[in-house]
C-alpha cells in the first residue's frame, strides 16, 4: 500500500432506497420488549444507578478510544461504579497527569448530560449544537496535533466549536492515506448532511440506521482539527436516545471491529457498522435485562413491595404467559436445529478423525428444557455469561446442544439457550461456548464463540429469526472448529 496516491475525500453520499436491506428485524423486537417492559424499573434507585454508570462509561471510554489518554481497567472499574473521583486514580493507573486526564472524562461526561438536555428542551440537531458538543468535549484540551509546510507533526492552539482552517489527513493501518473535506467546503457539507438526516427521519428510517449513516459522514467531512470521533459518537449516541434507547457505549475492546466497520462504510458498504451499533445496543439491553429484581424489592417497602407484587401479578399475568409461551416455541424450534447443524458437523469431523487414529471420535449431544440433563454445562454458561456482562437465567428455561472433539484431550462447542434477567421478560438467548478439557475431563478454559449472545423474542417471527439464528451458529461454529483446529 506504501507509495499510493492518496485517497480523496468524497461528499457523503445520501442514503438510497436499499436501506431497508440494512435492518435488522432482531433489534426491534428486543427494544420493543424492554420498552414494554422499562416501566418497572424507571425511577427505581437501582435503574437509575445503572444509567449513571453508563454514562460514565461512555465518557471514560470515548476518551480510551481517541487514546487521549490510557487508563487501567482496575481504574476504569472503580471509576465507573463509584464516580468520577481523581481519589480512586494513581499515577500508575495513566500515562498522563491524573488531573489532566480526569478533566477530559469530566468534559466528556458533559458533553452526554447536554445530550440528554437537548433531547429534554426537544431541539433540532443543528450546525450550532455540534459545534456546541465540540466545545463541551474540549474544554480542557487546549491544543491540537497538525502537520507543518514540511509534513511535521507540530502542537497548534485548538479551536474550539470552530470548523478546521487547513487540509487534513490520516494514515491507516494498512499505510493507506485519507484526505478529508477541504475547509472551504466544511459548512455547506455539514448542512446537507444534516438535511439528509433531518429526511431521513421524516421516512421513519430506523435509529441505528440514521445514527451509522450521520456518524460516518461525519467522520467522513472531518471538519474539527481534533476530536472528530468524539463528535461521531456524540451523534450516533444522540439518534439512539432520542429514540429511547441506551448511549452508545464503544470501549477500548470494541476498536478492531469499530475501525473495521468504519472502513467498510468508506467502501460504500454501511451494513457492518449498522450491525456493530445493534451489537453495542443489545448488549446494554442485556445489562438492564439483568438488573435484580431481588435488589429493587429490597429498595421498597414491604407494603410497596407487596402492591406491586399484586398490581403485576393482576395486569400482568395473561399477557405474560402468552409472551412467555411464544418465546419458548421459538427457542424449542432454534435448539432443534442446533442439534440437526451439529450432527452434520459430527458426522464429517469423526470420519476425518477416525483416518488418522481409530481412538479419535467426535460425537454430538443436547438436552431439551425439562428433560433430566437440562441443567447439565451451568459452570461454562455462567462463567460466559459473565464474560458478556448479564445475568442467565437458567430456571427460566435451559437447554443446550453441542458437538465434542476428543483426541487426546477433550474440545467442546456448546450452544445454550437460557433467559436474560432475573425475571421472566419474554427474552431468551443462545449462547456460543468454547470448552478445553483435559484428559483428566477437567475443565482447562472457556470462552465465548461470539463477541454476543443470540437474543431472540416473543416479537420476532419465527422464519425470520430462525434464518438469522442459522447463519450466527454457522459463523460460531466456524470459529471454533478452526480455534480447534489451531489447538492441535
Amino acid at each position: 500500500m506504501t507509495g499510493e496516491k492518496p485517497r480523496k475525500w468524497k461528499p457523503v453520499e445520501p442514503l438510497t432506497s436499499g436501506w431497508r436491506q440494512l435492518e435488522d428485524p432482531g433489534i426491534a423486537a428486543l427494544v420493543g420488549v424492554w420498552n414494554e417492559q422499562a416501566s418497572e424499573l424507571q425511577g427505581k434507585e437501582i435503574y437509575e444507578t445503572f444509567l449513571a454508570k453508563l454514562r460514565r462509561e461512555w465518557a471514560i471510554e470515548t476518551g480510551v478510544l481517541e487514546r487521549l489518554y490510557e487508563l487501567s481497567d482496575s481504574a476504569t472499574k472503580a471509576l465507573i461504579e463509584r464516580g468520577l473521583d481523581a481519589s480512586l486514580l494513581v499515577s500508575s493507573d495513566t500515562d498522563k497527569p491524573v488531573d489532566q486526564v480526569m478533566a477530559m472524562i469530566r468534559d466528556q461526561e458533559a458533553a452526554i448530560d447536554s445530550m440528554y438536555k437537548f433531547i429534554a428542551e426537544r431541539r433540532t440537531l443543528s450546525v450550532g449544537f455540534v459545534r456546541e458538543l465540540h466545545h463541551v468535549l474540549t474544554a480542557n484540551q487546549p491544543t491540537a496535533e497538525a502537520e507543518d509546510e514540511r509534513g511535521q507533526r507540530v502542537t497548534v492552539p485548538l479551536r474550539r466549536g470552530g470548523w478546521r482552517q487547513s487540509e487534513a489527513q490520516v494514515t491507516d493501518a494498512d499505510g493507506v492515506t485519507w484526505l478529508y473535506c477541504e475547509p472551504a467546503l466544511i459548512e455547506s457539507q455539514m448542512l446537507d448532511l444534516l438535511s439528509g438526516f433531518d429526511q431521513q427521519t421524516a421516512a421513519d428510517v430506523p435509529p441505528e440506521i440514521r445514527s451509522a449513516w450521520l456518524h460516518h459522514g461525519f467522520t467522513l467531512i472531518h471538519p474539527f482539527q481534533d476530536g472528530n470521533g468524539r463528535v461521531a459518537r456524540c451523534l450516533a449516541t444522540l439518534v439512539m436516545l432520542r429514540a429511547g434507547w441506551f448511549p452508545l457505549v464503544v470501549t477500548r475492546t470494541d476498536r478492531p471491529k469499530y475501525v473495521s466497520a468504519l472502513r467498510s462504510a468508506d467502501a460504500g458498504d454501511l451494513k457492518p457498522l449498522v450491525q456493530h451499533f445493534n451489537d453495542l445496543q443489545k448488549r446494554a439491553i442485556r445489562r438492564a435485562l439483568s438488573l435484580s429484581e431481588s435488589v429493587i424489592v429490597e429498595n421498597e417497602t414491604v407494603k410497596s413491595a407487596l402492591a406491586a407484587a399484586s398490581m403485576r401479578l393482576g395486569e400482568r399475568a395473561q399477557a405474560l404467559a402468552q409472551s412467555q409461551q411464544k418465546v419458548l416455541q421459538v427457542a424449542e424450534v432454534l435448539r432443534r436445529k442446533a442439534t440437526d447443524r451439529l450432527r452434520a458437523v459430527e458426522a464429517d469431523t469423526d470420519k476425518m478423525l477416525k483416518s488418522h487414529n481409530p481412538m479419535y471420535a467426535a460425537h454430538s449431544d443436547g438436552a431439551a428444557h425439562g428433560s433430566p440433563r437440562d441443567y447439565y454445562y451451568k459452570l461454562q454458561i455462567v462463567e460466559c455469561a459473565k464474560t458478556q456482562h448479564y445475568f442467565a437465567n437458567l430456571p427460566e428455561y435451559r437447554a443446550w446442544a453441542l458437538v465434542a472433539f476428543s483426541t487426546e484431550d477433550r474440545t467442546e462447542v456448546l450452544f445454550s439457550f437460557h433467559g436474560i434477567g432475573r425475571d421472566r421478560r419474554g427474552v431468551l438467548c443462545c449462547s456460543a461456548i468454547y470448552c478445553q478439557k483435559d484428559i483428566a475431563g477437567s475443565i482447562a478454559s472457556v470462552e465465548p464463540l461470539a463477541a454476543e449472545p443470540f437474543e431472540f423474542t416473543y416479537r420476532d417471527d419465527e422464519f425470520e429469526v430462525s434464518n438469522r439464528f442459522a447463519q450466527w451458529m454457522d459463523e460460531a461454529i466456524a470459529a471454533g472448529v478452526q480455534k480447534w483446529s489451531q489447538s492441535l
